[in-house]
């Protein structure tokens, strides 16, 4: 989540699930409430569902990403501070 987004929180995050979809990005993890809103954006513009996780925290997600990351593979972590993505920084 970024939770810095007040009123347009849910826009924001469709809109960054809209230009993933639309990026050579191949799998997506998000994490939180709102990150949803961009799961289901990156769904409806054309990401298959198996490129596709949702996570309700950190840990979880870090335990996806070490089954689906190969070596030489680019991974971006982006979240709020308070949603502490470091966690998938150290847990890899």
């Amino acid at each position: 989540d970024m939770l810095e987004l007040g009123r347009k929180a849910r826009f924001f995050h469709a809109r960054a699930g809209r230009l993933i979809a639309d990026s050579s990005i191949n799998a997506l993890i998000t994490v939180g409430r709102l990150s949803e809103y961009m799961a289901e954006a990156a769904k409806k513009n054309g990401m298959k569902k198996k490129d596709l996780w949702h996570c309700q925290d950190p840990k979880e997600a870090t335990g996806i990403l070490k089954k689906i990351a190969r070596p030489g593979d680019a991974v971006l972590v982006k979240g709020s501070r308070s949603m502490a993505m470091e966690r998938v920084i150290k847990g890899l």
